[in-house]
């Protein structure tokens, strides 16, 4: 796992502020993230594809900069992009997290580049990021799932909690159970994340 607190260099940071806060970015509503249970806002800008890197945005070659320099700082090689979006999250105080899962069912890395920062103190786990000590596929769940059971969720345990800190960018292997907090106060937390080989 790394972590680096100042991950997206401040001019790369003030063109992400423009693209969210003027709202050239366009968002889709999403009805179900892992489950319909969590609805979500996206803007795709990579298809998912097993064979080639399918840009499906504009905006695609800005944040694929970002992981580029991030990626070479950290001697990390990109072969393939598998996924690429820009997803957004509402408050949701039903839930205390999300669906643990995994983004795809094959060897990968996922980078997190957290875009803004929320009303919320750190010690505040909300919005934050959870990665727990099981992995796919030995936290025994058939070869084709990628959501977490819930009875085998039970015994999950927590390896990391990161809080969304606006420029921070978070990098793990892909195989990882992960999920997120739901933001609250009214926060929407807005993340870039990239799946690649």
């Amino acid at each position: 796992m790394i972590i680096d607190i100042f991950g997206i260099e401040e001019n790369d940071q003030k063109i992400v502020d423009r693209l969210l806060v003027d709202g050239p970015l366009n968002f889709y509503y999403n009805a179900c993230s892992t489950s319909y249970r969590f609805p979500f806002m996206s803007h795709i800008l990579a298809n998912r594809n097993e064979h080639i890197t399918e840009e499906v945005s504009q905006y695609y070659q800005i944040f694929y900069g970002i992981l580029k320099k991030f990626t070479d700082k950290h001697g990390l090689f990109v072969n393939k992009i598998l996924r690429a979006c820009i997803n957004g999250t509402c408050p949701d105080h039903r839930f205390e997290m999300l669906d643990p899962h995994v983004d795809q069912n094959r060897a990968h890395f996922v980078c997190i580049m957290y875009l803004n920062d929320l009303s919320t103190p750190p010690e505040d786990p909300a919005g934050s990021t959870i990665l727990f000590n099981q992995t796919f596929p030995e936290a025994g769940l058939p070869e084709c799932c990628d959501v977490a059971d819930p009875e085998v969720m039970k015994n999950f345990t927590i390896a990391h909690e990161i809080h969304p800190q606006k420029g921070t960018i978070l990098c793990f292997g892909g195989n990882t159970y992960h999920t997120i907090r739901p933001p609250k106060n009214g926060d929407y937390r807005f993340v870039a994340v990239f799946n690649f080989v």
